[in-house]
């Protein structure tokens, strides 16, 4: 895949995004109803096949509609009309050919309704551009994610064609079993999961490849699962992890929610914290407290807009850094600072 192209030009990559929305919207719902299994083939029947009924036929035609901005181009109304998958593939591909600059997602409803947040492309591809440099040497990218939220985008879709792998090279797991995945990782992968997943893939009795790296979100990952799964020999576990309130128009934040949880088996002790009162700077290495020199106006548009290093040779502030984060946690400690 072509790092500079348009994501939705790979038709797997389009199909992927497409079958996992529906396939969510569907599960939201019909709550509490036994789920079908997964739409993948392009001449899969909404209606004959799913059992998708007129109002629900509306309700993924707006979610759609919504996630890929297909109003921007007018062709929304087609999407009522074809009943098909691959029509729908289609009909997308058309929409984004006219307009593709914008995405929305919507967050979990962990914490309540989920709400939808525009995030611009441009700044998407940015953020993957930083995690690709994080992730090197990777050969495939098996996903355990469904690819219409925002942590599955990023690494199942955008972060291989940053890494310049091709279409073939990302492989959903969802349908095996974690504890299988020792059997389905090869050295070089890279494993998109949650914790959950991770917790059960811990439990496998045959020892992971070597140089195997995961990546876990959704919901922060205990320590006794990051060391599990070290001890079952995947070589690192990077968390990814979001502001507690993500701003729609403010990818830089996000740039900063990856932070490393385990090194060397000892995530313990090098898992990095935030002291949740910088609404858009995270500290990713501890930093020293006499090092950082950024503006004691923390919130300032200059300090959201700098990214700076500490003077300190022993850590570095990855994204902005802010005087109460840096200054008031010791280098040498991982609890939070407030």
């Amino acid at each position: 895949m072509e790092a500079g192209a348009s994501w939705w030009r790979s038709r797997a990559a389009l199909r992927l995004f497409v079958a996992d929305l529906v396939a969510g919207e569907l599960a939201h719902l019909r709550p509490g109803l036994p789920l079908r299994p997964q739409p993948r083939a392009d001449d899969l029947m909404l209606e004959a096949d799913l059992g998708v009924d007129s109002l629900e036929l509306m309700a993924l035609a707006t979610a759609l509609t919504q996630a890929l901005h297909l109003h921007e181009s007018g062709i929304e109304d087609w999407l009522l009309a074809r009943r098909r998958l691959g029509d729908w593939i289609e009909i997308a591909q058309g929409g984004l050919e006219h307009f593709e600059a914008q995405l929305t997602f919507r967050t979990s409803g962990s914490t309540g309704a989920p709400k939808p947040c525009v995030h611009a492309l441009a700044t998407l591809r940015q953020e993957t551009r930083q995690l690709a440099a994080l992730f090197p040497a990777r050969m495939r990218v098996l996903c355990a994610v469904p690819a219409h939220h925002i942590y599955g985008f990023l690494f199942t879709v955008l972060l291989p064609r940053a890494l310049g792998l091709p279409e073939d090279a990302v492989i959903d797991i969802r349908g095996s079993l974690p504890a299988s995945l020792a059997r389905i990782a090869r050295p070089g992968d890279l494993v998109v999961g949650h914790p959950d997943f991770w917790r059960a893939a811990a439990t496998a009795t045959q020892p992971l490849p070597s140089d195997l790296i995961g990546a876990t979100s959704t919901a922060p990952c205990p320590d006794e699962t990051s060391e599990a799964v070290e001890r079952a020999g995947l070589a690192r576990l990077f968390q990814c992890t979001a502001p507690p309130k993500p701003q729609a128009s403010d990818g830089a934040a996000r740039t900063a929610m990856l932070t490393r949880c385990s090194r060397t088996g000892r995530s313990a002790r090098t898992r990095r914290r935030w002291c949740g009162r910088c609404p858009a700077a995270r500290c990713w290495k501890r930093a020293h407290p006499t090092a950082c020199s950024a503006s004691a106006n923390a919130t300032s548009a200059s300090a959201r807009a700098t990214t700076m290093r500490c003077r300190s040779a022993a850590s570095t502030c990855f994204p902005r850094a802010c005087a109460k984060c840096c200054c008031s946690t010791h280098w040498s400690r991982t609890r939070r600072c407030g």
